[in-house]
């Protein structure tokens, strides 16, 4: 299976300069509102907890060329 997939990948990047290869990469950061535990300042007399029970995320995109280099 994965040998067909380089096969096909092969035939479309046929002709196609290493310059015009870009990869892009998708990280999900999110929190979870439910969590146990709290960290607050130590001079802290009545630490308060705001639940706000929806989860909340951020998403980061990263795009790379193909032709580089490495050091």
């Amino acid at each position: 299976m994965l040998s067909s997939l380089f096969e096909e990948l092969t035939k479309t990047l046929e002709g196609v300069k290493p310059e015009a290869i870009f990869n892009y990469d998708e990280s999900n950061l999110s929190d979870d509102p439910g969590k146990k535990k709290l960290i607050f300042h130590r001079d802290v007399k009545y630490p308060d907890n705001v639940i706000n029970f929806t989860r909340s995320a951020i998403c980061c995109l990263q795009g790379s060329k193909f032709v580089g280099f490495m050091t």
